[in-house]
């Protein structure tokens, strides 16, 4: 996949515009969170997500998670929505 190969810039560029939460840019590029890392991203690592990344609202954990998910398994598709977000958010939203 494309996305294996992105730079911390690129995935910075897709959490700004995809994701929709530019706020946590510096811990990407802090951390250095490239396409080679995004797979760990998809998984639900809470320990990573606070401790290390910071990232305090359980929404935006599940939110990064998600569309991350969706990324490694789809690739990028910069004109067509995330499908798997728009069926999962839903269900993590009430948790």
């Amino acid at each position: 996949s494309q996305v294996y190969n992105w730079t911390t810039e690129n995935l910075i560029t897709w959490l700004n515009d995809h994701v929709k939460l530019p706020q946590y840019a510096n811990y990407f590029r802090r951390n250095q969170i490239d396409g080679q890392f995004l797979p760990r991203l998809a998984v639900n690592d809470n320990n990573y997500y606070v401790n290390i990344m910071q990232i305090k609202d359980q929404r935006h954990r599940r939110l990064i998670m998600i569309k991350s998910t969706d990324l490694v398994l789809f690739g990028y598709q910069p004109s067509k929505k995330y499908f798997l977000l728009e069926i999962s958010y839903p269900l993590f939203s009430f948790y």
